[in-house]
Parts: structure tokens; sequence; C-alpha cells
């Protein structure tokens, strides 16, 4: 069983060649010597080859993406822009729906803040899609925050969000870009 899983993995990734007497080589040696003393190398290999690429299954994307929107979220709660610029990598760009660019987390705090300082409180993001591959994570969800209106009447207001995370050398999620719209 795991000669053909291993020869099929070789085949596929073109590591080895085919012998003109029906038989597979790799690197000068003949499969059939290869896999006669060396059954259980031949096992671990196709384990690695199989394993090699780490894959992320959509509920544990998911899982990750609910767990960083928390996070945020709290400090969004907590009132804390500070908290909340370190969220985001050094070089991340947002655009709040304005059509508007900012980039770097001075300029991010900036903006959080004047969202706290104007009132805006109780934070919700709900994810509804995250994809992983590799470092990159990108969800996409809805947000709410309550807020004032002009005349000081409480209101409740949300939208779209799309964000993409970065795994830094430490492991950690950073933000690297952060969209989201307004909705009517």
């Amino acid at each position: 069983m795991y000669a053909g899983i291993v020869v099929a993995v070789i085949r596929d990734h073109g590591i080895a060649d085919a012998t003109g007497s029906g038989g597979l080589r790799i690197h000068g040696f003949e499969w059939r010597k290869i896999m006669r003393f060396h059954i259980f190398p031949a096992a671990a290999l196709a384990a690695a080859v199989l394993t090699a690429t780490p894959v992320l299954a959509e509920e544990t994307a998911h899982e990750v993406a609910v767990s960083l929107g928390l996070a945020w979220d709290e400090d969004f709660n907590r009132a804390d822009a500070a908290a909340l610029a370190e969220h985001y990598a050094e070089d991340a760009v947002l655009s709040p729906g304005n059509g508007e660019i900012l980039e770097g987390r001075e300029e991010i705090q900036g903006l959080f803040q004047s969202f706290l300082d104007n009132g805006v409180h109780s934070h919700r993001i709900e994810i509804v899609r995250a994809d992983h591959t590799g470092d990159l994570l990108v969800q996409t969800g809805h947000w709410q925050a309550e807020g004032t209106d002009g005349d000081g009447n409480a209101i409740t207001f949300g939208g779209v969000l799309t964000t993409s995370f970065r795994r830094n050398d430490a492991g950690d999620w950073e933000m690297v870009s952060h969209v989201w719209n307004m909705a009517d």
C-alpha cells in the first residue's frame, strides 16, 4: 500500500522517471530495489511528502478568524486605540470605505482614536468566511457598532469588512489589510 502511494507522489512531483521495463528509477536506482530494502523509509518519505504543505481546514481558519475578531473587538470596546494599532503590521493598509487609504500603525491608530473620541462603541465582528494558505489568512464578515448621530440620538450602524492577516516571524497573526464599507 505505502509503495503505491510513494510511487504516485514521486511520479506526480517529477522526482523519478519510468524505466523501459515498467519500473521506476529514482536518482538512478530502480524502485523495486529501493522498496525491497527500504519499506519503512519509503513509508516515511510518503508521509513527509504528503504532509509537507500544512493545510488549515476551513473550520480552523474560521476559528482563527473569530478569535482574531474577538480580540480586536475587545480592544475597540475598551476604547484602546494603541492596542488596536498593535493588531496591524507596521506596513498595514486600511481603507475605511471613503476612498482613502491609510498606511502604517500611526495613521490607523489616529483613525480609531477619532472614532472612540466621537463615542463609537459596542463594536462587533461576525465572520462569514475565512480562508487560509501558508502564512496568509483572509476573512470576510459583517461589522456593527453603536454611537450617536448629530442630534445625540443613539444609532447602530455597520457594513461589510474584509481583512487579510499575515503570520509574522514570531508566529503571530498581524493584519496587513483592512477594508470596510458602511451599509445604508
